[in-house]
């Protein structure tokens, strides 16, 4: 019983939170659950967030295989929906290709932009051991502060009193699946990255290196592996990754590039990406928790005044709980 008191006394705590608001417990429980799984519309918005946070957390996972920390998720995602929003204003106009086609050469040419980025983070850990934690987090500053120069200045749209561009081409803006619901192709990016990430990792003999590499590196390295090298791989993926998030951004919501750029998925995807351990497919149904509880929160807040940043002792609580239950399993 001595195990269960941590989970015991998070939970005694998120319920005195919320009754300190004057709300009961169970209501807001169920309203959390009943508005993000029930109803059609919170369902669609919860399956289209959580589509986002699978492909930045999966940009997490990809960097952890090696043992590194991609803590420049929402920098990276802002790299991507910047480029994206260049190609499609600019670049769209000058091709003849058909609007799917463009697309996906916009994704390659984002994926690979996004990830030479990343794999210059992971040549400076390599190279002069430089810590990657240090360098990702002041590059989300740096690409933010690097965006609202660009939003504020050359790419603001001549008849627009806010700092934002223009509007990008509308057969570029992707559409809803169902009317009612803002489900779209995001979803279907989501799982095939999820898919194409687990076949790589899992099925492939880069994919198990890059594992060996977290382990033990100096044991690589004295076997022939070259670890620099699965740095700069992971790395390059885990960027890549992040900069298609935020060009799907771009193309499915946004539709311009604005000032209200740093989303907070990075940190998020953070949490979600250690949860998962090594099972890449925890993924899909951890985001769509995460995402619920997020979507769950806005909706008590407007309901009953409970303040959003419940949603943050959500997954706090979520978080304990695995963990508390991984330590329990383990005897330790």
């Amino acid at each position: 019983m001595a195990k269960l008191k941590p989970i015991t006394i998070v939970i005694a705590a998120l319920a005195v939170i919320i009754a300190c608001q004057f709300v009961g417990v169970n209501r807001v429980m169920w309203l959390i659950f009943s508005r993000a799984f029930l109803s059609r519309a919170g369902l669609g918005e919860t399956i289209y967030q959580a589509a986002f946070l699978a492909m930045s957390s999966l940009s997490v996972f990809l960097a952890l295989r090696t043992g590194l920390w991609n803590l420049g998720v929402d920098g990276q995602i802002i790299v991507g929906l910047v480029l994206a929003g260049l190609g499609c204003i600019y670049l769209y106009p000058l091709l003849p290709l058909p609007s799917p086609l463009f697309l996906l050469v916009l994704l390659v040419l984002v994926f690979g932009l996004t990830g030479s980025i990343g794999m210059l983070f992971a040549w400076l850990k390599g190279r002069f051991m430089v810590s990657e934690i240090i360098v990702t987090i002041m590059s989300n500053y740096m690409f933010y502060y690097f965006a609202l120069f660009l939003v504020y200045g050359p790419l603001r749209a001549e008849s627009s009193y806010l700092p934002q561009s223009a509007l990008i081409p509308q057969e570029l803006r992707l559409k809803p699946f169902f009317a009612g619901m803002r489900v779209d192709a995001t979803l279907l990016l989501a799982v095939c990255m999820i898919l194409a990430g687990y076949f790589f990792l899992e099925k492939t003999a880069m994919g198990y290196s890059l594992l060996f590499v977290r382990e033990n590196p100096l044991a690589c390295a004295y076997s022939g592996l070259h670890v620099g090298r699965r740095y700069m791989l992971s790395f390059f993926l885990s960027s890549g990754c992040a900069g298609i998030t935020g060009m799907w951004l771009l193309v499915s919501n946004f539709h311009r590039i604005t000032d209200s750029l740093m989303l907070g998925y990075g940190f998020t995807s953070v949490v979600i990406a250690i949860l998962c351990a090594r099972s890449i497919l925890l993924l899909v149904p951890l985001s769509v928790l995460f995402a619920g509880v997020m979507y769950g929160a806005g909706v008590v807040e407007r309901a009953y005044a409970v303040p959003s940043a419940i949603a943050f002792i959500l997954q706090a609580v979520i978080v304990f709980i695995i963990l508390i239950g991984k330590r329990c399993r383990h005897g330790r």
